[in-house]
């Protein structure tokens, strides 16, 4: 095989895989703004490996609903019993801060769920749209930060 076709070859699975990701983000999303959030939230899995990080899309916690849960859970540890977990809410203007009232239940909610033992990342739309990676970034330095405590104890 030619180094052409091998290239084609990759291309085109690279292109089947996005495809893939674009077909799962327009099932299990709801906005376009948590659309973006996935597919980019997808290249911790590349990063990390599936095996090792899970993202789940419309997660219920309690009588709430989170955009999504990212369980981080390292399989070759020797502290196998330790997870991460994170939420990670996508904020567009149509659903978050419209007036009080919206801003005490959006509160009382992260109340509930931080109790519950979960950290949670806000992230407008703008900061989505603009900065797409920046929730990829966010993510990764919380891992790297909480691994090595987990490595050693």
């Amino acid at each position: 095989m030619s180094w052409e076709e091998v290239a084609e070859e990759r291309i085109q699975s690279r292109i089947e895989l996005a495809n893939l990701e674009i077909s799962a983000a327009e099932k299990f999303c709801k906005s376009p703004i948590e659309k973006i959030a996935y597919i980019g939230m997808r290249d911790l899995l590349f990063a990390f490996g599936a095996m090792n990080l899970l993202i789940y899309p419309q997660f219920k916690i309690g009588t709430y609903t989170v955009d999504f849960l990212i369980k981080f859970k390292p399989k070759h540890s020797s502290n196998e019993s330790k997870e991460l977990s994170i939420v990670v809410e996508c904020d567009g203007h149509d659903w978050h801060e419209k007036s009080k009232e919206q801003v005490a239940r959006d509160k009382e909610r992260e109340r509930f769920i931080a109790k519950q033992g979960y950290l949670l990342l806000r992230y407008s739309g703008s900061e989505i749209v603009d900065e797409p990676h920046r929730i990829v970034s966010d993510i990764t330095e919380i891992i790297f930060r909480w691994w090595p405590r987990i490595k050693s104890g």
